[in-house]
Formats: structure tokens, sequence, C-alpha cells
């Protein structure tokens, strides 16, 4: 059900932003005749999806425990968002509907890099220096923790138990690599070594 949930939640995510940005562009252009239209015609499509981000996200977010800060710095800002959003093109407020779409478009980034930031952890250093367990840590909780937990335990979204695995260090890497089924392929994302770094992480997490 997890698994189901992350598709939709992600879906929805892109549909709002699409359907927002498509409102805020008629409004910016002037052309108020064809907002009005569409207000009228499909008033019941914000609320909706409202609900839906708002519903599929809470499930996502408390099924694992407690959050991590930037997850619920996410969630305050589309409950923030979303009233305004409406507010803003039912008052053809352009100003605020910018500010608004930019908003959306933040948390979206959020999500994408787990960072307020929106910045990935550098772990050169730590590489550099031969502490690839501790650069392993970092990435696998910048990546992976979302999905596998801080134990390796948690089975989220179909991710699978990393306390039983019968991976090895080399097989585990491989995995990270090309992905499998609802797991993610971080070849393009992370370097050889990072992959590596993460592989002798989530080793320690065998029980």
């Amino acid at each position: 059900m997890a698994t189901g949930f992350l598709h939709l939640h992600s879906t929805i995510i892109i549909i709002f932003l699409a359907w927002f940005a498509y409102k805020t562009y008629l409004l910016l252009t002037n052309r108020n005749e064809a907002l009005a239209g569409l207000k009228a015609k499909f008033r019941w499509v914000d609320p909706v999806l409202g609900v839906l981000i708002l519903g599929t996200g809470a499930y996502l977010l408390f099924g694992k425990g407690d959050p991590d800060t930037y997850l619920k710095v996410k969630i305050v800002i589309v409950l923030a968002l979303i009233p305004l959003g409406i507010v803003a093109v039912n008052k053809k407020n352009k100003a605020m509907a910018v500010v608004v779409l930019l908003g959306y478009f933040y948390a979206y980034a959020i999500s994408k890099t787990h960072s307020l930031t929106l910045q990935k952890p550098d772990v050169t250093a730590q590489l550099a220096t031969g502490n690839t367990l501790e650069a392993g840590a970092v990435i696998y909780k910048q990546e992976c923790v979302r999905c596998h937990g801080e134990k390796g335990d948690a089975m989220i979204a179909g991710a699978k138990n990393l306390q039983i695995t019968a991976l090895d260090k080399v097989g585990i890497a491989e995995m990270v690599t090309n992905g499998k089924n609802t797991m993610p392929a971080y070849g393009s994302q992370l370097k050889t070594e990072e992959i590596k770094a993460v592989a002798e992480f989530v080793e320690t997490l065998k029980k």
C-alpha cells in the first residue's frame, strides 16, 4: 500500500504544480475571462487536489515515525500555500500568485533534495580521509532513510529490510547503482566511491 501512496503522492504534486502554474500564467497575461471560465468549470479541482496531497503526504510522513525536519517544514509550507494560492487567484493578486508558485516549487525541491537549503551533503572530506563509513552514513540519511528507516527495517514504499538482506557489499552497491522495482537507481546521482560508502554502511545494519 505504501508504494501506491508514494506514486500517487508524487503524481498529485506534479498535477497540482502544473494546474496552479497554468492559472498563474492566465493571471499574469491578463486572460481574466479564461481564468474565470476555468475556475467556474473546475472549481472542485483545488480542494480535491489539496486534500489528496495532504492525505497521502500525511500517510507517508507519519507512517515512518518521527519525520525529519525538512519534511515537517515542507508540510507547513504546503498547508500555508494552498489557501494563499486560492486567495491569490480569486483576488487576481499577481504578486501573491507568483510568490505562492515559487513557494510550491521550493517545497517540491525540498522533497527532492531532502534539505531546506536545497543542497545535498558534501562527503568529499570524509572520502578523502578514508572515512567511508561516515560518508556512507551521511548519504544513507540523505537518500535512503525515508524508505528504509534509520535502522534499515522500516520497509516503507516497498523497501527491503536491510537488516536481513542476503546481499553482500558488491550486491548492495549494484542495487544502489541500478535500482530495482520501487528502488530508484542512483548511478547517475552518486559517484562510485559514494555508492561503495553507502554499501559499507548498509553492511553495519545487518543483524
